[in-house]
């Protein structure tokens, strides 16, 4: 029985909220164990760290990304389709970047996969092809070390004894039969795997190891990058915590939530408690940093370096191709950057200034200047979260206020508490986003643009993860109603809970404005006046299939001067163009635009 497009519809709507539901429990049961811990604890176990084993987490980094490559190598070899080294390296790691520290909520891998590798001439099928035989290899190497890991070193799990699973030796043996039960079947069968109308050749067997192999080495490799971070005698073998970060990340996986933020580090503190939990969160942030963020920053530094070096004469037949996938990738990479700043300044204001800096800013600076830029710089990272949207949505507004934005936040960055390490960043991100402004052509209202569920999920678990990191900086301060009113230099706390109201209810007025704005119409048949309009704009056009749409059995999508027109039908959830946008080039963009944000908005076609 297939389900109704409703049905689909209300489960794919589901599965944020229910991220967002597990990454406020993670928060609930990492704030239960760190209970006995304060903020400045974690900062001085932050120090402590050798930079030698800092540095070897970031060369054991380099080694993990380059080997998750391979999956895509393995995929291009799997299809059978010719192509340069080079292509498929940078395929790979964008995908494995923006995947690993996003997660598959806001952009994943196939869609960057499908970008790239469709302007290099591989059709749709493929494309599929590789993002499935990617996919598989990603799970058949967490698969296969978690076979021999969680039967040879099994970890107890005394909270799911009620449902007779007392360690990970069960997990263990599921695995190990899935892997068997994946060779046997690859072995067994040659006819291709047909799904519906799709087909799917089955893997040689030499291509199946290669896929074990390839992906257990890089899980191995991941692993190690947390495992040299840990504190000096924490009194774990390899083997034991090994485990302990699978099973952290086949949870963290199986939640949604993005980047695993909180689940993963709640089951890492769980299952170790011989280690101090202060050391152990503290290498779990640098670990976070090196795996996760420095992939992603040293992509947009590359990114500006290259739209500016393609300026030049000299570089433009050598850059010609790199501006092919560049053009793709600007808006999206550039929107997750912006995303993570604004997350940045909503931490900042959410945890202690370093009072040395602040004692030698208060020597320049009156105290209401410090407090104000305090609170200014929370709503800044606010108004980010939000206009990341309109960056990846390529419009021009949100390009013109990111840039307003980002400076002041860098400059606020500098007044609230002479963080010059925040101002460096910001002023990473607004260098990276300068160079790109002709990616950002869209004139539209930042507030005509609907915001998914999945990106409001993402905007309040950055909100959600601020109020706990303030909440744990300062919960040896007795709250008190006087707080509101404090404003001191050493008055961190309160300015905290300012910085957080204001936040939230900037938030809330945002929100609201995009959710009061004029809904979609509903799409129907044209009528006489519709097709009047659509004739005028078609005596226009020097091309003939455009006459179709005066048969009035396809709903018209027109831009806002009437310019030009989209044809359409709806069937279920599958929304169909006929052809291109009719009308100048200019106003055809601008109409690709408008039919992709509809469909979004109105994915099922109301009961006739």
């Amino acid at each position: 029985m297939t389900p109704s497009p409703l049905r689909s519809s209300f489960i794919h709507r589901l599965l944020p909220l229910i991220a967002l539901a597990l990454f406020v429990a993670a928060l609930w049961v990492l704030h239960d164990a760190l209970r006995h811990l304060h903020y400045h604890q974690i900062l001085a176990q932050l120090r402590i760290i050798p930079k030698s084993h800092v540095l070897a987490a970031v060369g054991l980094t380099a080694l993990s990304y380059l080997l998750m490559t391979g999956y895509d190598r393995l995929a291009i070899s799997y299809i059978q389709h010719p192509l340069a080294a080079g292509k498929v390296t940078l395929a790979a790691f964008i995908s494995y970047a923006f995947s690993n520290t996003i997660g598959l909520s806001l952009l994943t891998s196939g869609s960057i996969r499908y970008r790239l590798y469709s302007a290099w001439g591989l059709s749709a099928e493929k494309i599929a092809r590789i993002v499935t035989f990617t996919a598989l290899t990603f799970w058949l190497g967490i698969g296969t070390v978690a076979a021999i890991v969680f039967i040879a070193e099994p970890i107890a799990m005394p909270a799911l004894a009620h449902v007779a699973i007392h360690s990970t030796r069960l997990v263990g043996v599921i695995f190990a039969a899935l892997i068997v039960g994946y060779l046997v079947f690859i072995t067994a069968r040659k006819k291709p795997f047909r799904f519906m109308s799709w087909e799917l050749p089955i893997p040689s067997p030499r291509l199946a190891v290669a896929q074990l192999l390839i992906g257990s080495f890089d899980w191995l490799l991941a692993s190690c990058v947390l495992f040299v971070l840990l504190p000096e005698h924490a009194g774990l073998s390899f083997m034991q915590f090994l485990g302990i970060y699978l099973l952290a990340q086949v949870v963290a996986l199986i939640s949604h939530v993005p980047g695993g933020l909180g689940v993963f580090e709640s089951i890492i503190l769980l299952s170790a408690p011989q280690i101090p939990a202060g050391a152990l969160l503290g290498s779990i942030v640098i670990y976070r940093g090196v795996y996760y963020l420095l992939p992603l920053a040293l992509a947009a530094l590359l990114l500006g370096g290259n739209e500016l070096i393609e300026k030049k004469h000299l570089f433009k037949k050598t850059f010609h191709h790199v501006d092919r996938w560049l053009g793709v990738m600007v808006p999206y990479l550039l929107s997750v950057t912006t995303l993570i700043s604004g997350a940045v300044l909503l931490f900042s204001g959410a945890t202690p200034a370093v009072h040395g800096r602040l004692h030698w800013l208060y020597e320049i600076l009156p105290l209401p200047v410090i407090e104000l830029s305090h609170f200014l710089g929370s709503l800044i990272g606010v108004c980010l979260l939000l206009l990341a949207r309109g960056l990846q949505r390529r419009i021009d507004a949100a390009y013109l206020l990111m840039v307003v934005f980002l400076g002041a936040g860098s400059c606020l960055s500098l007044l609230k508490g002479a963080d010059y390490e925040e101002a460096i960043l910001l002023g990473v991100m607004l260098v990276a986003l300068l160079p790109c402004r002709r990616h950002f052509y869209r004139q539209s209202s930042l507030f005509q643009d609907s915001l998914s569920v999945g990106w409001i999920v993402t905007v309040l678990l950055v909100l959600a993860c601020s109020i706990w990191l303030g909440i744990f900086s300062y919960k040896h301060v007795d709250y008190s109603s006087k707080l509101w009113w404090q404003f001191a230099l050493e008055g961190d706390a309160p300015r905290f809970l300012r910085a957080t109201v204001g936040a939230t209810i900037l938030l809330l007025l945002l929100t609201m404005a995009r959710l009061l704005g004029p809904a979609p119409k509903d799409p129907k048949p044209p009528g006489p006046d519709e097709l009047n309009l659509a004739r005028r704009i078609i005596d226009l056009s020097p091309l003939t299939m455009p006459n179709l749409a005066l048969l009035g059995d396809k709903e018209l999508l027109f831009d806002e001067r009437n310019a030009g027109f989209v044809m359409y039908g709806i069937e279920g959830r599958a929304w169909v163009a006929m052809g291109d946008p009719v009308g100048p080039p200019e106003v055809a963009r601008e109409l690709a635009w408008k039919y992709r944000v509809l469909s979004a908005s109105l994915p099922i076609l109301p009961e006739q």
